[in-house]
């Protein structure tokens, strides 16, 4: 099983799911460009598919399972719809997605702001984790500021390109099995946005959960190997239901 995480954060967000696999599996998490705290000259040189495509080249085989992260499962959905990768199964923890119509107004900039945003306070406040309690609301703040500063319009950019061109990967040929994991804490998603992308694709199933917020692989990480490790069961054993909620 290979891991992509997702912006801003690194291959450690994945060591409590990791551990919960037990040994069944190796897992494998990849330290990608968009790693936190970088500078975003990646953007440059190639897209988020084409570099999660050159780290996993970079392993002894093919996963049996390729999962990712929000920006990191859209990487790793691409990679897989253009044929950069020839993962077995995928799945996508908290992506993103947009349909291809209607079109985008300033209204969907705006909106994807200040989603955008509220995932950075997020992630601020889930890598301060027992320490946040012991810290003023300001200062707090002031991280966070920090955080916005350095990422800039590139960050943001990013993931509003990656958000924008969802609706249009060449899906319809993939022929994988998807699993897209997506929970009702998560401001920045939907139950309909996500039963979208699942019924673009050929051969996918949703797991949709009520107490799951955008890191619930750090949060619920027990909960999120369960689901990983009987969604990559053998065909024998494989019944994920087209649509699930727990």
């Amino acid at each position: 099983m290979a891991f992509v995480h997702g912006l801003e954060d690194d291959w450690r967000s994945w060591r409590a799911v990791a551990g919960a696999l037990g040994e069944s599996w190796d897992a494998i998490a990849l330290d990608l460009p968009w790693r936190a705290g970088n500078d975003y000259d990646w953007r440059w040189s190639a897209s988020p598919a084409s570099w999660a495509a050159t780290a996993l080249a970079q392993l002894d085989r093919e996963p049996d399972l390729l999962v990712g992260h929000s920006f990191g499962a859209n990487a790793a959905l691409e990679a897989a719809a253009r044929g950069y990768t020839a993962a077995a199964a995928l799945a996508m923890v908290m992506p993103f997605y947009r349909p291809p119509v209607p079109r985008p107004t300033w209204r969907t900039w705006h909106r994807c702001r200040v989603a955008f945003e509220e995932q950075m306070r997020e992630a601020v406040r889930v890598r301060l984790a027992g320490r946040r309690d012991r810290l003023v609301d300001e200062i707090v703040e002031s991280m966070t500021g920090k955080v916005f500063d350095r990422i800039g319009l590139p960050g943001f950019l990013s993931v509003f390109e990656q958000y924008l061109s969802s609706g249009h990967l060449p899906v319809a040929t993939l022929g994988v099995p998807v699993l897209v994991v997506g929970g009702e804490r998560d401001p920045s998603t939907s139950r309909e946005g996500m039963a979208e992308l699942t019924a673009a694709l050929p051969n996918a199933a949703l797991s949709w959960h009520a107490e799951f917020d955008h890191f619930c692989h750090i949060r619920h990480a027990g909960h999120v190997a369960e689901l990983l490790s009987r969604f990559a069961a053998p065909p024998a054993e494989h019944t994920v239901e087209r649509s699930e909620q727990r």
